[in-house]
């Protein structure tokens, strides 16, 4: 899969809003914490492609870590992974206004959102959900 393929349904402002779905709320309350929405096509080419690349690569190198976490066996309340957890976070604070209950949202996405799910099953099977449990974790022990 191509790094552009791999990225593109972490652009929650283009992700189409799917009512009715168990990560509904989740997914309005994620989108209205976006800082500087890409509304079209337009928005994406202002960006530029360093723009994008760079938050593909620190995205990837998150997932990576996380992946080896995995890997080791590590819980998500370990520290190593709560460490990593905390640079998502600020990597998330870039784009997002990224507090408790949006971080938790993010995470219920990251778990249950076919989009996301998309994203981050091709660096581990069990990424999301081990990702979805770290991040609310971080949120109930940081954001509170």
């Amino acid at each position: 899969m191509k790094d552009k393929e791999m990225f593109d349904g972490f652009n929650i402002g283009l992700v189409k809003l799917k009512e009715g779905q168990p990560y509904s709320q989740a997914e309005k309350i994620v989108v209205q914490s976006v800082k500087n929405p890409t509304k079209n096509a337009e928005d994406v080419e202002k960006r530029g492609k360093a723009y994008y690349d760079n938050i593909v690569k620190t995205a990837h190198a998150l997932f990576k870590e996380l992946g080896h976490c995995i890997e080791k066996g590590l819980d998500p309340a370990d520290g190593e992974v709560q460490k990593i957890i905390k640079k998502h976070h600020a990597f998330a604070e870039q784009t997002h206004s990224a507090t408790q209950e949006v971080y938790k949202a993010m995470a219920q996405l990251y778990a249950e959102h076919p989009e996301f799910r998309k994203q981050l099953d091709p660096f581990h099977p069990e990424l999301a959900v081990f990702m979805a449990e770290a991040m609310k974790i971080f949120a109930d022990r940081e954001l509170s």
